[in-house]
């Protein structure tokens, strides 16, 4: 049998159909039906799930009820996992998964931690970007720049005109830490970041010193709110709606949050030249198998026919799109939103995790605290203070 009727939407049987009876014990973050009528679609396919509690990992280190399928985002749990051995390598059952071909292939190189393993099905994904007041541009008729090479006459444009650009709510940290990502990305390129985020370029290498001058100039200069260091990342939202400033860099996930969302259009990050490149932040979520599982065809089986069947998800609150090149028309509850992702989605070069999510928890936490601080006048700190205490904290 080779699945059910979605996965025979998708391709005939291949020779090798996979096997898809046995038990499988899944891990996810919360209750998700889909998973469900995936499993009942297969005969001889017994599905056991856990809901979040104690992390994946930590279930499989203790060897307590560890879990033989995982549904999860990219963040350091998965690279540690990858590199304790603890998954299994996909990549001789991906010819024997119709769905792969589906796939749009800027998912199928989301394998950062080492590019010639595929160790995860991907699913669904969200994207970063700029979620801007579409009235107030208008009103000063400023538009969002397509190239990298514009971005800081549009952020002078807006200061001159006595409006916020860029609204930061940087209490916990991350929200900054998503602008250091993207002006590293865009000034020194995917390559340079990943090189980053896996340890091997230094905080503090010379690359990234305009980096640092960059977003401590756009501090100085006031393109931030004054209170950035204070608000958190709701409330920088509300700026945005109100007209209080024009634009603020988070996940789409963040869309429903929005009060007034009749002047609320989201826009790629402008995308940069030579240095930089298309590197987008996204978050793909995906489906892993461990290398203890008893019935890893099974645990495959049940992967795909739910990536198979590409349906709208608002897993967790976000509004995430299907990884299928099928899923154009209908994959998120905004129109808009979903048009603009897949755009991103279509032209990155490469997708990476936000910067905190691709870190030691300790580690995410020290640099998190630490952008608040640098936003912070009274902490009085210097670019050179931010590359300093970073390569202290990630050597």
């Amino acid at each position: 049998m080779c699945g059910a009727a979605a996965l025979l939407l998708l391709a005939s049987c291949g020779p090798k159909p996979l096997d898809p009876r046995g038990e499988v014990n899944l891990w996810a973050p919360q209750e998700i039906a889909e998973l469900h009528a995936a499993a009942d679609s297969f005969e001889g396919l017994s599905l056991n799930l856990t809901i979040a509690g104690e992390s994946w990992l930590t279930r499989l280190k203790q060897k307590k009820e560890p879990p033989d399928l995982i549904y999860t985002d990219w963040n350091w749990d998965v690279a540690e996992g990858f590199h304790a051995g603890m998954l299994l390598d996909l990549s001789s059952y991906f010819d024997r998964m119709p769905v792969t071909d589906k796939i749009r292939p800027i998912f199928l190189r989301q394998s950062i931690v080492n590019p010639g393993v595929k160790y995860f099905l991907p699913a669904a994904a969200y994207s970063w970007g700029l979620f801007y007041n579409t009235a107030i541009l208008a009103y000063y008729d400023i538009q969002i720049p397509e190239s990298w090479d514009g971005w800081p006459g549009f952020l002078e444009a807006l200061k001159g005109n006595g409006v916020v650009p860029i609204a930061l709510g940087a209490s916990t940290g991350w929200p900054a830490l998503g602008w250091l990502s993207y002006l590293d990305l865009r000034l020194n390129g995917s390559v340079k970041h990943f090189e980053l985020l896996e340890g091997s370029r230094p905080f503090d290498d010379p690359s990234m010193t305009v980096v640092y001058d960059t977003f401590a100039g756009w501090r100085d200069k006031g393109y931030f709110n004054a209170d950035a260091s204070k608000m958190n990342w709701i409330t920088s939202l509300e700026l945005v709606g109100s007209g209080r400033a024009a634009c603020v860099l988070m996940g789409s996930f963040s869309a429903p949050r929005f009060a007034n969302k009749d002047h609320i259009a989201f826009a790629p990050v402008p995308t940069a030249g030579s240095a930089g490149d298309s590197g987008e932040l996204a978050v793909v979520e995906a489906f892993l198998i461990t290398r203890e599982a008893q019935a890893p065809e099974a645990a495959l089986s049940l992967a795909q026919e739910y990536v198979a069947t590409g349906i709208p998800r608002q897993t967790r609150g976000r509004y995430l799109l299907s990884v299928l090149e099928l899923g154009d028309a209908v994959t998120a509850v905004h129109e808009d939103l979903t048009a603009v992702q897949l755009e991103i989605f279509r032209s990155a070069g490469f997708l990476l995790p936000q910067m905190d999510r691709y870190l030691p928890a300790q580690a995410a936490y020290d640099i998190n605290r630490v952008m608040a601080r640098f936003l912070n006048p009274d902490f009085d700190m210097s670019a050179a203070d931010l590359a300093r205490i970073l390569k202290n904290i990630r050597p």
